[in-house]
């Protein structure tokens, strides 16, 4: 017993409760083994009187078996048994046979519990009707008990079949009226109470090795019990048949028992060995399998780790490369709104195109990144489908018309004008498929179909297609080309640049919206992208009148009179965020760090702040927070907006939660900043 709660890890004084419960079951075994419950009722079928034996140490074994486990509950089965039966003058023999029938069928019930896992709350119908089920085994098994009984007491076979039929049923009403309210009381509190007192196992071995353990000792048992039987049997029969009978007669009667009894102990010595070797060899391929799993579940671990170490490597990579892409970006659009000569504008233009890709192309590298983390976030919101669709059209029809195709735009009038859904990656998969086609399409046109399909049991579904006059993608490319990195043909990729990571992420992003995305295509023929979402209409509201789009154009008619603070870290953000501000009128104080950011809004009230998120010392964060506590003094609050090269969803969270009123995303744009200050500042702060 000591090994046995050193091996589990029970060292402290809790164990010995468990022991104390364990003690005081096998003692209600044993004492229990003298109670009659025997009632008797008459069996119509066969006219006889009929005793449903109603065994009590069996009860108390079944109950014991769900309180703590099969471990506990075979001991005190068989010890009950065996006790009372050899106190009542029951022959060895048959006290050991019969003794072994309860921790037989106990046994039983042990497996059946482990090998479907059913539950033992007993507080649903599903669990009284497994219950109920088990029970029937378990009686089953017990009866067989009645039969070496009935030898020993030298029962005809009538009599035999009656005396089993007591032990089957009663042993079945015994288990259904006694042990299944029991338990349905007890149970629940009990395991509550085992959790919170009873120490926990250190040492756990699989599920699997218990249910082969466990199907082992019930074998044994069984092969043990077919043992005592047939000794017992042989006995009667050398009994039987040796009376009275001629030499050569009894000769030959003695020769068939002993061929009988060799026959039926080889037998039972091979069910012994067959269990033994098939248990060694499960315990033997369960080590097996639990390395593979242990094996399987570090490297799934392992990759765990890498994803998340590769996440941060790219969102700090971002970061990185955010804060200088926002220099350049600025400089070149600083350098276009300044006096160039016509070769010179079209170097800077060159330039910024390339610098523009580039950041297309870290954007792309940072959503897939947090496609495989898992951490890219779909909101549902309503949004207009019409807005979106034009957006993009609008955006990329300065490009088509520069290469000589039309872009139109078709939208059904059944489709909704505001849908349930996450308006910025509808967005995002319209301008990759749209910009693939205007791209790889020489001539012709490129057609965006917006229409409302069945989806089956998905319900209606928001149909997009894209067709292009393009050269096509051969079939052999199709099935791969929604993985990342894959490309069709490669002489159209160098000619046109890409990594193909657009359409992954399209096909991503499509299924994590709960729709679909397909492809169409033959050489020389053209190509079609189809992708389906869920229609949800959301109430129509009337929206503002939007003007149709036109592409972003600096203006330097309005003026902003506003005083600006500047946190910023980064000299050469510093000059392009200054030179922006000045060219919208305002007047610009600098602070280059967030302790710097702090102090001057304590001596002054600014218009608006700038805040950089990641700075020396104090970070953006933090200063906004003790900013927003020493505003709660003089009642007045400056509008902040957060400048960050950190482009995730969760970083716009945190400075919400900061108290910053706006966001802007590097690298900055002059036309966003400027609808940015409006935003805060309002008409009051515009001088035409």
């Amino acid at each position: 017993m000591s090994y046995a709660l050193g091996r589990y890890g029970w060292r402290d004084f809790r164990a010995y409760l468990l022991i104390a419960a364990w003690v005081a079951a096998c003692l209600v075994c044993i004492a229990s083994r003298h109670i009659d419950a025997t009632p008797t009722i008459i069996l119509s079928p066969i006219g006889r009187h009929l005793r449903l034996s109603i065994y009590v140490p069996n009860l108390v074994s079944q109950a014991l078996m769900l309180l703590l486990g099969p471990g506990w509950a075979l001991p005190a089965a068989f010890l009950a048994s065996l006790l009372g039966l050899l106190r009542e003058g029951m022959p060895r023999t048959a006290s050991l046979s019969i003794s072994l029938v309860d921790p037989l069928s106990v046994g039983a019930l042990a497996v059946v519990y482990r090998a479907f896992a059913l539950p033992v709350d007993f507080r649903s119908r599903r669990s009284w009707g497994w219950f109920a089920a088990a029970a029937a085994l378990c009686a089953f098994i017990t009866a067989s008990g009645s039969v070496i009984w009935s030898e020993v007491n030298r029962f005809g076979p009538r009599d035999t079949f009656t005396t089993w039929l007591g032990w089957m049923f009663g042993s079945f009403l015994g288990s259904m009226m006694l042990v299944g309210p029991a338990m349905a009381l007890v149970l629940v509190p009990w395991y509550r109470f085992r959790g919170r007192i009873l120490p926990a196992p250190a040492w756990r071995g699989s599920s699997f090795r218990l249910l082969i353990a466990t199907i082992a000792g019930v074998g044994l048992t069984l092969a043990a019990f077919l043992a005592a039987s047939s000794k017992l049997a042989a006995e009667r029969l050398e009994m039987a048949l040796g009376r009275n009978l001629p030499p050569e007669v009894r000769a030959a009667v003695w020769d068939a028992v002993a061929s009988w009894r060799f026959t039926a102990w080889s037998g039972i010595g091979i069910v012994a060995l067959i269990t033994l070797a098939a248990v060694a060899i499960a315990y033997w391929w369960s080590g097996v399998w639990e390395t593979q799993n242990r094996v399987l579940a570090e490297a799934s671990q392992r990759a765990q780790d890498a994803l998340r170490v590769k996440s941060t490597f790219l969102a700090t990579v971002s970061h990185e490369l955010r804060t200088p892409m926002n220099g350049i970006l600025g400089m070149h659009e600083l350098l276009l709104g300044g006096g160039l000569n016509p070769e010179q504008r079209s170097y800077v233009s060159i330039a910024e195109q390339s610098a523009r890709h580039l950041l297309n192309l870290l954007n792309e590298l940072l959503d897939l990144s947090k496609i495989e983390a898992g951490k890219l976030e779909i909101c549902e919101a309503p949004f207009d489908v019409r807005e979106q669709v034009e957006f993009a059209g609008g955006l990329l029809r300065p490009k088509a018309e520069a290469g000589g195709l039309a872009l139109r735009l078709f939208i059904s009038p059944e489709v909704p004008r505001r849908i349930l859904g996450d308006g910025d990656r509808f967005r995002q998969i319209l301008l990759n498929l749209i910009g693939n086609s205007v791209k790889f399409t020489r001539e012709g046109s490129v057609d965006v179909e917006v229409d409302v399909g069945s989806g089956g049991r998905k319900g209606p579904m928001l149909s997009v297609s894209v067709t292009d006059t393009g050269p096509g993608i051969a079939p052999e490319v199709l099935p791969k080309l929604f993985q990342p990195f894959a490309q069709g043909d490669i002489s159209l990729v160098r000619k046109h640049g890409g990594t193909g990571l657009g359409l992954a992420i399209c096909k991503q992003l499509t299924e994590r919206m709960g729709g679909t995305i397909e492809v169409e295509s033959s050489r020389g023929e053209g190509t079609t992208f189809r992708f389906r979402l869920p229609l949800r209409a959301a109430e129509e509201e009337t929206p503002p009148a939007q003007p149709k789009f036109s592409p972003p154009v600096a203006s330097d008619r309005e003026a902003l009179r506003a005083d600006v603070l500047l946190a910023e870290d980064n000299a050469v953000n510093q000059l392009v965020a200054q030179r922006f501000l000045e060219r919208l009128g305002c007047t610009v104080t600098i602070a280059p760090n967030g302790g710097e950011a702090i102090e001057q809004c304590r001596r002054k009230s600014f218009d608006v702040v700038l805040m950089d998120c990641q700075m020396p010392d104090i970070d953006g964060i933090e200063a906004t927070r003790r900013i927003r506590e020493n505003e709660l003094a003089n009642g007045r609050r400056m509008p902040i907006i957060a400048m960050t090269a950190h482009a995730e969803d969760a970083w716009r969270e945190r400075c919400r939660e900061a108290g910053m009123d706006d966001f802007l995303g590097k690298p900055v744009a002059f036309e966003e900043l400027r609808k940015t200050l409006l935003r805060c500042l309002g008409s009051e702060n515009v001088q035409p």
